[in-house]
C-alpha cells in the first residue's frame, strides 16, 4: 500500500515498475527510490510537486507482519514522455524526515550525559523524531561533550566517534536507520546479534546458505 499525504493511492501500485528500498549501516537515514511508468496522469491527479510526506506499506512472503516506512518525496526526475505518447515516466525519490530536519538546524552546546541518551535527545530535541533508539551503553569518562555548531546528524557522527564501549574493546560506533527505527551500537556489537541471530529457527527458515 501507498499513501501519499492522507490520501491512499492504490492505483499508483500497478504503474510503478520498481521500487528500491536503502538501508545502510553507514547512513543515518533511508532512502526509497520509485520508477513509475504513468499512463493515466497519476502525477498530475495527485498533485506531485514534492515535499510530501509518502507512508509505505509491505509485506515478505516469509512473514505475516507488515513492515511500514514513514518518508518524504524530496525529488521527482527523469520525466520522459513515452514514445506511443499515451503516458509519461519518472523516477521519485523519497527519505527520512529527520533528513530534512537535519538541513534546517545546527546544535551548539553542551550535553554531560551518556552518549545514547545525548543521541536521544537529539532525535527528540532536534529531528522530530519519535522512532525507537536501540543503543548500547558507552562509558562516560568525560565531563561533557560540547557540539560545535553542527546539525544534528554531524553531531551524532561527532558523538559516535568519542563514545567507548564498556564492553568491546574496539568501540568502533555505528549510527543507522532500519524499518525499526535508530540503531547506535559498535560494530562488534552488531556482528555477535548477527551469529545469534543465525541460530534461530526463525532466521533458518527464512533465510537461503549457499
Amino acid at each position: 500500500d501507498i499513501t501519499i499525504g492522507d490520501r491512499k493511492f492504490d492505483e499508483l501500485t500497478q504503474f510503478i515498475q520498481s521500487i528500491d528500498i536503502y538501508e545502510d549501516i553507514l547512513k543515518p537515514y533511508i532512502i526509497a527510490d520509485f520508477v513509475v511508468i504513468d499512463g493515466a496522469a497519476l502525477k498530475e491527479k495527485m498533485g506531485l510537486i514534492g515535499d510530501e510526506e509518502v507512508t509505505i506499506k509491505m509485506r515478505s512472503v516469509h512473514t505475516s507482519e507488515f513492515t511500514e516506512y514513514k518518508l518524504r518525496i524530496t525529488s521527482i526526475s527523469s520525466i520522459t514522455t513515452m514514445k506511443s505518447l499515451r503516458g509519461k515516466s519518472y523516477s521519485i525519490r523519497a527519505v527520512s524526515e529527520e533528513l530534512l530536519w537535519d538541513s534546517m538546524v545546527t546544535i551548539a552546546r553542551s550535553y554531560v550525559t551518556e552518549s545514547g541518551d545525548i543521541i536521544k535527545q537529539i532525535l527528540n530535541d532536534f529531528l522530530r523524531s519519535t522512532k525507537k533508539l536501540d543503543a548500547d551503553t558507552a562509558k562516560q569518562d568525560y565531563e561533557s561533550i560540547v557540539i560545535p555548531f553542527l546539525t544534528p546528524f554531524e553531531a551524532i557522527d561527532f558523538i559516535s566517534k568519542r563514545s567507548v564501549s564498556e564492553k568491546y574493546n574496539g568501540s568502533n560506533y555505528l549510527f543507522f536507520e532500519t524499518r525499526d527505527g535508530y540503531t547506535f551500537k559498535t560494530f562488534e556489537s552488531i556482528i555477535d546479534y548477527g551469529l545469534l541471530q543465525m541460530k534461530s529457527d526463525d532466521y533458518k527458515n527464512s533465510h537461503t546458505y549457499l
